[in-house]
């Protein structure tokens, strides 16, 4: 009964009101939270309210629609709204085509944590992928949740895709190890450096590019869209080391600089870590043969890029700097001519930046704040990732960091 006379306790006397209307979703009852009242005619007045509360929190028009074109409409929402870089309206593009193809006919409210389950194992299935955290289809079902959280309490009582969702649609046994990341030794660090400076000929300075690039991540552990944006106005000096000034990144994907750093306010600047005078004279030799290279050829560099593509007279001539793929061939080359043993693991231009992280994270007394703004990682991103525990301050950083200089 939904209403019910306590004989007994602390409630004696008073009528209690229980209500549990259908999830229209699962099919299954779900209880309101139980309410009292001091007469019937009071409890029957609650009830009613309940009743209708149930019925006018279901949002039944946006429930009959069509799943992945409201989805889509979101997703160009969004976009056009300004708050998406496009590099994100790719990745949610692609979601919203996936689902078109996925869920051609589903309606808001066929959508539940098993029809998504069989999409997630049908989607690896059809595409042959590993399954683990950085599976394509771990994006797919981010996105879901994201999208699927406006409508939690309105349509669904919870959201269709879980929080850790690969753990709760696959088994333990049916997952892949994730492949790791190359990490340098030191003594392969030394190494690497010393094949970049015996390969570096400034009279060609085009092929010194790459292998610059590559020694200024093995100092600093920048992204690669950071380097490519590095200018000559950008290297300086903080407490007697060199550093760079960083307040850019390149998007690849579109020609143009983003106009901020990653994850980044614009007109936010970071400072490198900090780099050796020796490299500092690389690139002090390397600007003289840049400036030569272009002059000779009638060509300038309208945003005074360290690394402008100078092996491409198109893209130099726009002002396009090196390509990340040229960085990724030039690190490969150099890590076959150390007789690097990469086995199964990841070396790629984000191997350095992983192995600078690791590097500073292990590196007794360092302060993990210094690091993760250095780097430009959050805090608790560094310390998760890097270390298991944090303390100390800057100038004394840079003097650990390059304790010869």
């Amino acid at each position: 009964m939904t209403i019910t006379k306590i004989t007994e306790g602390r409630f004696a006397g008073k009528y209690r009101i229980r209500v549990q209307p259908v999830d229209r979703i699962t099919g299954k009852r779900y209880s309101l939270p139980t309410k009292y009242a001091t007469t019937k005619r009071a409890a029957e007045k609650i009830e009613r309210q309940l009743w209708a509360k149930a019925e006018s929190d279901y949002d039944n028009v946006t429930a009959k629609m069509n799943f992945s074109r409201c989805f889509s409409r979101y997703v160009e929402d969004e976009f056009r709204s300004g708050r998406w870089e496009n590099a994100t309206y790719r990745a949610w593009k692609y979601s919203s085509n996936i689902f078109k193809e996925y869920f051609p006919n589903a309606q808001m409210k066929d959508l539940n944590q098993r029809v998504v389950r069989d999409f997630a194992r049908r989607f690896v299935k059809d595409h042959k992928l590993s399954i683990n955290e950085n599976s394509v289809v771990v994006r797919r079902l981010t996105h879901m949740r994201s999208y699927f959280s406006h409508y939690v309490g309105s349509i669904y009582r919870e959201n269709p895709v879980p929080e850790h969702a690969m753990s709760r649609f696959f088994k333990l046994e049916e997952m892949t190890a994730e492949r790791r990341r190359y990490v340098l030794s030191d003594n392969e660090i030394k190494q690497l450096i010393a094949e970049i400076e015996r390969g570096l000929n400034f009279a060609e300075p085009y092929r010194c590019i790459s292998r610059l690039a590559i020694y200024i991540d093995l100092m600093t552990g920048m992204r690669p869209q950071e380097l490519q944006a590095l200018t000559w106005d950008a290297i300086t000096q903080e407490n007697g080391n060199f550093v760079f000034k960083l307040s850019d990144s390149w998007n690849e994907h579109d020609y143009r600089l983003n106009g901020h750093l990653k994850s980044r306010k614009r007109g936010v600047i970071r400072t490198s870590l900090p780099f050796t005078p020796r490299l500092n004279e690389y690139l002090m030799q390397f600007k003289e043969a840049q400036e030569k290279f272009l002059k000779k050829r009638h060509l300038i560099n309208p945003n005074n890029f360290i690394f402008l593509n100078l092996n491409d007279y198109k893209k130099c001539a726009l002002g396009y700097p090196v390509t990340q793929t040229s960085l990724n061939q030039m690190l490969h080359r150099l890590g076959q001519d150390i007789g690097l043993e990469i086995g199964q693991k990841t070396w790629t231009m984000y191997s350095l930046r992983h192995t600078v992280a690791t590097k500073l994270g292990n590196m007794p007394g360092i302060s993990y704040p210094w690091a993760a703004e250095r780097l430009g990682h959050s805090l608790s991103e560094f310390t998760r990732t890097y270390v298991h525990c944090d303390r100390d301050i800057n100038e004394e950083m840079s003097k650990m960091w390059l304790p010869n200089a």
